[in-house]
């Protein structure tokens, strides 16, 4: 168990020190679908001649729109969904989101504001984080979609117990402690 409690700290990137826990969610996204991204510009790429001599310019035309659209997937992905960090400063009392290429470091709502539920898309759930009464107005995803199957569960456990419990902890922490 202790290879797969580093590894689920390796997926969402967490970082611990004694004042602060840091995760990356989205981290898992890299792994998952920038390949398939990537797979996907290559393989329009490789078409583009075949599908100009089949369809002249148009087809040409068309292609490229397609590479423009899957990168630009890949652009927003990336600078909006993967490098985005969490920062629970108990120092403070606030989460902060940060994102990586961007310098802002925004705070987003203080420890007793926090409530930590879970959300539901397409048949999985994640779990996410929203300021109290307000947290379906506006919330914050903390972990990746977990479905049914007994790998989903084994990566919900790890998540439960590796992660959330981190989380819960430092913002049940009293100022100071």
């Amino acid at each position: 168990m202790k290879l797969q409690a580093g590894m689920v700290k390796d997926k969402y990137r967490l970082k611990e020190t004694p004042r602060s826990i840091t995760i990356q969610p989205g981290h898992y996204l890299l792994k998952r679908d920038v390949k398939w991204y990537v797979a996907g510009i290559v393989f329009a790429a490789l078409c583009l001649p075949l599908v100009q001599r089949q369809w002249g310019e148009n087809g040409f035309i068309t292609g490229i729109i397609i590479i423009v659209v899957i990168a630009s997937y890949l652009v927003h992905d990336f600078f909006f969904r993967i490098n985005v960090r969490y920062i629970f400063d108990s120092g403070t009392q606030s989460v902060y989101r940060t994102n990586r290429p961007f310098v802002n470091h925004k705070c987003i709502m203080r420890f007793d504001e926090v409530t930590i539920f879970t959300r539901s898309e397409t048949g999985e759930w994640y779990y996410a984080m929203g300021i109290k009464k307000k947290q379906f107005l506006k919330n914050y995803r903390l972990s990746e979609s977990f479905g049914a199957g007994k790998k989903s569960e084994q990566r919900q456990y790890e998540y439960e117990n590796e992660i959330l419990a981190r989380i819960e902890s430092i913002i049940a922490r009293k100022k100071g402690l």
